[in-house]
């Protein structure tokens, strides 16, 4: 498991990753957060979205994200059951608080262990991580939008559509990255 200190690092790393993203002028910046089996599922999504609050103060407003996935070992696995029910919790605050929509991020040969309700693949576009051929759609979604393909040094992944889709497909489309840009500078003068 990680220490707290180890969980500020990997936020002041993504911090810094966004605000990159940001300054080199990339349309679509995605907030991440990695769901914990440990902890309320709605008290994760409360800490996410105090932090997306502060970027999207910042930089402007961003995708969500939210990755799920058993710990690889030596950590012992997340209670499926308890996952489960926190993933839900977590996602239904996140939808309920803002009007984007979360990414649910996850290894094909995991998610389905879940059995989520369908409703949730209306909800959420999926993010698939499978890097083994044929990649099969795992339930409740019945495609895939984000599909990492590989992971070596730097992560490989494929979004089939526009740039205006994918915002749509995010709930970024209401305002677009530069508006809230200007809208959080107008607010810090």
């Amino acid at each position: 498991t990680t220490t707290r200190m180890e969980r500020l690092k990997y936020v002041e790393r993504g911090w810094a990753h966004l605000t990159q993203g940001a300054v080199a002028g990339l349309e679509v910046l995605v907030a991440y957060h990695y769901l914990r089996g440990d902890s309320g599922g709605i008290a994760q999504a409360k800490r996410f979205l105090d932090r997306v609050a502060m970027i999207d103060h910042e930089i402007g407003y961003v995708g969500l994200m939210v990755d799920v996935e058993n710990p690889d070992k030596p950590n012992p696995p997340w209670h499926v059951p308890t996952y489960r029910q926190i993933l839900l919790d977590f996602l239904a605050y996140v939808r309920g608080a803002t009007t984007r929509r979360c990414l649910v991020y996850g290894p094909g040969s995991y998610l389905p262990t879940l059995t989520l309700p369908a409703e949730i693949a209306d909800l959420h576009p999926l993010m698939l991580a499978d890097w083994t051929p044929p990649y099969p759609v795992p339930a409740p979604w019945k495609d895939v939008t984000i599909h990492q393909y590989e992971v070596k040094v730097v992560d490989r992944d494929r979004y089939d559509g526009t740039i205006a889709e994918l915002r749509q497909a995010l709930g970024l489309d209401r305002v677009s990255l530069a508006d809230a840009h200007l809208g959080a500078l107008a607010e810090t003068i």
